[in-house]
Order: C-alpha cells, then sequence, then structure tokens
C-alpha cells in the first residue's frame, strides 16, 4: 500500500513539474538569423521555435516585431522559419510554416508545410 501511495505522489510530483515547466516557456523564441545584405537589398532569413499560439497571426506580427527590435528595421524583405522544436532545426527537418514578408511591395506570403 505504501508503494502504491508513494508512486502516486512520485508521479504527481511528475505531472505538477511538468505543468510549470510548460507554462513557464516563452511563446517563442528567436533561433538562427542570417542576414544578406548587398547595396540597398537586406534580407533577414531567421529560424524561430514556436511554442505556444502555433497559428496565431498575432503571434506572426509579434515575431516579425521582435526580429525588426533585433536586427533593425530591414530594408527589403524577412524570411521567417517557424519550427516545433530546436531537434527540428538541429536534424534539418523543414519547418511547419514559411512566412516571406516584403516590404518593398508590402506583401505577405504564407507556406504551409504539408505531412
Amino acid at each position: 500500500m505504501k508503494k502504491k501511495i508513494f508512486v502516486s505522489l512520485i508521479l504527481f510530483l511528475c505531472l505538477v513539474y511538468a505543468i510549470i515547466w510548460y507554462i513557464r516557456l516563452p511563446e517563442f523564441e528567436v533561433f538562427q538569423s542570417f542576414a544578406t545584405s548587398v547595396g540597398n537589398f537586406r534580407h533577414d532569413d531567421v529560424r524561430v521555435i514556436v511554442y505556444k499560439n502555433r497559428n496565431s497571426e498575432e503571434m506572426f506580427k509579434r515575431v516579425e516585431d521582435e526580429v525588426n527590435k533585433f536586427s533593425g528595421a530591414p530594408n527589403t524583405q524577412i524570411t521567417l522559419r517557424l519550427y516545433r522544436s530546436k531537434y527540428e532545426v538541429r536534424k534539418g527537418i523543414e519547418p511547419y510554416l514559411i512566412i516571406h514578408i516584403n516590404y518593398i511591395d508590402d506583401t505577405y506570403e504564407i507556406i504551409k508545410k504539408q505531412k
């Protein structure tokens, strides 16, 4: 009986720890950023790990604002590659979503990857 209570308590504490860990995760993290500049042209290619709100339009805007704040206002283009985990980036797995932002034409192109 004591063993069952002890195992149940350990499982409960692990569950509480996992919930607290998830709550403390940020919404997203800019993992890698590559910038290319030639003359008046600038392109930022950014890999972002998205932990929460994976398909929220407001989250996409916050990612764009964070990148612009970090690297300065871009002249021409940004490509945001959104991943679910760092493991996907390290293993070369395709992002689940790619967003191309062109500031010259003021256009957004969202490409969803199929599984």
